[in-house]
């Protein structure tokens, strides 16, 4: 950042204000929002062409005001494929499209599929909540008794049980290194960046 903390700015007008409240990363070019995160991205309150005050994602400043026509009615703002960052709000980074083809950027990249960071932050808080251990989740699918019997020996509901023989619950970890996807593949996204 340029400005010394606690410094009043007037508010995010411009992709030049937007840049005074990051970190810039000149190996990778991401701007690194450096204010208020939620739920993993950028929060943004910011004042688009129009003079309305308006709150976002970093993604939807970006694309409102750096990018010619910000975001059309009915589309999205979402990274390239080739910004590694979830808190990056430079506007190079930045496209916009339906719903859909977002959905299909983040298959096509593969940014969900077997992310650890999504994954294991949900798996420890199922586990501190588990009543059974891996052994007994064994001993339950293994087991010829009546769900009623297993339900009582182990200490937890018949529909606990049901879960656990169904698959439904105390799933094994379906990730691995090896799904994370490719690294970048969208060359056209380099060479506009």
């Amino acid at each position: 950042m340029t400005h010394a903390r606690g410094t009043v700015l007037g508010g995010i007008r411009t992709v030049e204000d937007l840049r005074d409240r990051c970190r810039i990363d000149e190996e990778t070019g991401c701007w690194h929002w450096g204010l208020a995160i939620v739920r993993g991205a950028p929060h943004v309150s910011f004042v688009d062409a129009d003079g309305k005050r308006r709150r976002g994602t970093g993604r939807n400043a970006a694309a409102a005001l750096g990018l010619e026509g910000g975001v059309p009615d009915g589309h999205v703002a979402f990274a390239r494929a080739c910004c590694p960052s979830s808190d990056c709000v430079n506007p190079l980074h930045t496209r916009t499209g339906t719903r859909r083809q977002k959905g299909e950027a983040i298959v096509r990249t593969g940014e969900q599929r077997g992310l650890p960071s999504k994954a294991i932050p949900v798996s420890a808080s199922n586990r501190r909540r588990q009543k059974l251990t891996p052994d007994q989740v064994e001993a339950i699918r293994s087991s010829t008794d009546t769900q009623t019997a297993l339900a009582a020996r182990y200490g937890v509901s018949q529909t606990t049980i049901w879960a656990i023989v169904s698959g439904r619950r105390y799933r094994p970890q379906a990730y691995s290194a090896f799904s994370l996807g490719p690294a970048c593949n969208d060359d056209s996204a380099r060479k506009t960046a």
